[in-house]
């Protein structure tokens, strides 16, 4: 089968599950051709896996071609296929009139534009990730060509950018409406019609394999607390700095490094500062797989106090979790949204409260200073993994496309 994506933004780096994703898909069997919104990020740390997807990329034009690209094949495609053009223009219309966004006729327009170009004969199915503008367009290219589409809803997309009216709609003409946790798919049948709820399913995001391979010791040296996260307000980054003064204040050996990037970076900086810990504390930007590897390698412990906004975003399992678990790092974390599916208080990582510095700071002495507590989490957190095989979650996503798909061994 030949499988299109359609994406926001094609590679993105702290997107990645993104790109393992349509690889294992070539993998199994499957042609894919990528269709991306926007290009990606200028200085993004280049990403050797996605350069493979390079030749099987599309673009929607940006800069000063985009207006008269789009709207010359908005007036070709409702000339040319009139009865499916007409009826995904309304579609956009009634939903620009019920979201007040003019976005969904310019939605129509970049799934006229693909509905030209990256759209072949061939193509048997169309597959979104998230649940806002990628998921738009799929659906109204599948109004277009006839061609069935599903899509997966993440986090911020499914929790604050998409009503549960325009959801539901959105899952009523989808195939099936993909979650990476138990916890996701609840809310998303939750937004969704009673004869809907069936669609709604759960898989999870595969670890990449060999990329993090577990450790056989731990390091030594200085031991390093890490972070990977993009750096937003539901990552709580913000809390992690907090509950590295209280360490310090405490004597506690350690450094800090974060890796990842975003808005609040500065903001971060300032308060590290403020607290007296930024010689402690580096943030480090955007790594690729490589590097984000070896940090987790060199790591005692790895934090991640997310939250919930007060706008509602918070993650839906963050990938980065899984990794760290995997490479054999104790994970100390927050009980928010799917996480808890991942990490159990005490068994396979440390709980804490979101907004409280002071118990993230326990939490991360206990593991510090407590090698028979570390040995323990990590052996459990093995065991937590077995979810997250991307070759057999990726079977069970091409059987929703239709695919005939078979779980296949994960070395083959």
């Amino acid at each position: 089968m030949h499988v299109v994506y359609v994406v926001k933004r094609f590679p993105k780096v702290s997107e990645t599950f993104v790109q393992n994703e349509v690889l294992e898909v070539l993998r199994q069997g499957d042609e894919v051709t990528v269709c991306s919104l926007r290009r990606p990020h200028p200085g993004e740390p280049p990403s050797p896996r996605a350069s493979v997807l390079a030749a099987r990329t599309i673009y929607v034009p940006e800069g000063p071609r985009r207006v008269l690209a789009l709207v010359g094949s908005a007036g070709v495609v409702l000339l040319r296929r009139r009865r499916r053009a007409w009826g995904a223009l309304w579609w956009a219309l009634r939903f620009t009139w019920r979201t007040r966004e003019f976005d969904q006729v310019e939605r129509f327009a970049e799934a006229a534009w693909l509905s030209r170009r990256g759209v072949s004969s061939d193509v048997g199915h169309i597959h979104a990730h998230f649940a806002h503008g990628p998921a738009t367009v799929a659906l109204l290219l599948a109004r277009l060509t006839g061609i069935p589409f599903t899509f997966t809803g993440h986090a911020k997309d499914i929790f604050q950018l998409v009503p549960a009216s325009f959801l539901a709609a959105k899952a009523k003409e989808a195939r099936a409406v993909v979650t990476v946790s138990a916890y996701t798919q609840a809310h998303v049948r939750d937004a969704v019609e009673p004869e809907d709820r069936h669609k709604v399913v759960v898989v999870r995001n595969g670890l990449e394999p060999g990329r993090f391979e577990r450790r056989q010791v731990e390091p030594v040296g200085s031991p390093t607390i890490a972070s990977v996260s993009r750096l937003v307000h539901k990552k709580g980054v913000d809390v992690l700095i907090d509950a590295c003064a209280l360490l310090a204040d405490r004597g506690t050996e350690f450094s800090c490094r974060v890796i990842g990037e975003g808005p609040r970076r500065d903001r971060l900086a300032e308060r590290a500062d403020r607290a007296g810990v930024a010689d402690r504390i580096e943030l480090l930007g955007s790594l690729d797989r490589d590097g984000v590897a070896r940090e987790l390698a060199g790591a005692l412990v790895f934090a991640l106090p997310c939250r919930r906004t007060k706008k509602g975003d918070q993650d839906g399992l963050p990938v980065a979790l899984v990794e760290a678990m995997a490479v054999g790092v104790p994970v100390v974390t927050t009980p928010v949204s799917g996480i808890p599916e991942l990490v159990l208080d005490e068994r396979s990582g440390l709980l804490v409260h979101p907004e409280d510095p002071a118990a993230l700071a326990d939490a991360l002495d206990r593991l510090l200073s407590d090698p028979a507590l570390r040995r323990r989490l990590v052996a459990s957190g093995a065991e937590a993994l077995s979810d997250y095989d991307l070759a057999e979650n990726v079977a069970r996503l091409r059987a929703l496309f239709g695919a005939n798909a078979v779980v296949p061994a994960a070395s083959a």
